[in-house]
């Protein structure tokens, strides 16, 4: 019965993110409880209440796209949609044409892939963020790319992210 449950709502998940979650059922054949555990982290990623709309999905973007070249891009991508986030604004981030990004997006962008990158020369970075956005959006930007790298890395890590695929961005 249980695992009915947990088949049933992985159906739906698929159905709403438009990519297979096959590693996310290997989790629950091995361990529910693990399961259950790796489900509460979408909250994490989807924590936003003072950072913008669009800067939060351009760095779900930025960071989905640095720990993967398929369908957690894919994902990034269906969601950013879902949330309103314009056909261009996304094309312009998959296809990395930061220079055609606003200058906020563009800090976001600088700021996402220094901290990724592991670049300890973020203060200038940081700064800039702090200055537009404030300290709780800035920490909300930290979460939301710590947790798009999380998934793919633990798809990755479980054998299933062994080939690139193509990101279809219009609809």
């Amino acid at each position: 019965m249980l695992q009915s449950a947990i088949n049933y709502r992985l159906n739906k998940t698929e159905e709403e993110l438009g990519v297979p979650v096959d590693y996310i059922r290997h989790i629950g054949r091995h361990s529910v409880s693990a399961l259950i555990k790796f489900s509460k982290l979408q909250g994490l990623i989807d924590y936003r209440r003072k950072l913008p709309k669009e800067a939060h999905f351009v760095c779900r973007l930025v960071a989905a796209k640095s720990a993967d070249c398929g369908s957690c891009v894919q994902i990034e991508v269906n969601l950013s949609r879902k949330a309103g986030i314009s056909t261009e604004l996304i094309k312009t981030v998959v296809e990395e044409k930061y220079n055609q990004l606003s200058s906020d997006l563009q800090k976001v962008v600088n700021f996402t892939r220094k901290v990724l990158n592991v670049e300890h020369n973020l203060e200038e970075a940081r700064s800039s963020l702090l200055e537009i956005y404030g300290e709780e959006a800035v920490m909300e930007l930290c979460l939301t790319m710590s947790a798009a790298q999380f998934f793919p890395t633990v798809k990755r890590g479980l054998g299933y992210s062994v080939s690139c695929s193509k990101v279809e961005i219009e609809v």
